[in-house]
């Protein structure tokens, strides 16, 4: 059998995806304890608990980095433009919430 190099792109990937997912969970509770509201009707019952939405974000991101994995094996480019969306939708998300307090509710 043939021998793949390593992918050097599999370290920033996992970082990007579980640092933007953890920097949302935190920023999100972060929101909510200032009295901001949760609108996004898919997080609704989950922000509520801190375990809910940590672990959920931490699931997104175990799936999201297996489905770059999977990607990158045959579009590597596909892989790294779709990793620096993803964390940079999450990482807008993050910083969207650190603006948030209780009279934009």
């Amino acid at each position: 059998a043939e021998s793949r190099p390593d992918d050097p792109g599999r370290i920033p990937r996992w970082l990007a995806l579980l640092g933007s997912n953890i920097f949302d969970a935190e920023s999100t509770r972060q929101a909510l304890n200032r009295g901001g509201r949760e609108r996004n009707p898919v997080m609704l019952g989950l922000a509520k608990h801190p375990a809910s939405l940590y672990g959920t974000k931490i699931g997104s991101a175990l799936l999201e980095g297996w489905l770059m994995d999977k990607i990158a094996k045959v579009k590597p480019k596909v892989s790294n433009i779709t990793t620096a969306a993803i964390a940079g939708l999450n990482s807008a998300a993050s910083i969207h919430h650190l603006g948030v307090n209780r009279e934009d509710r």
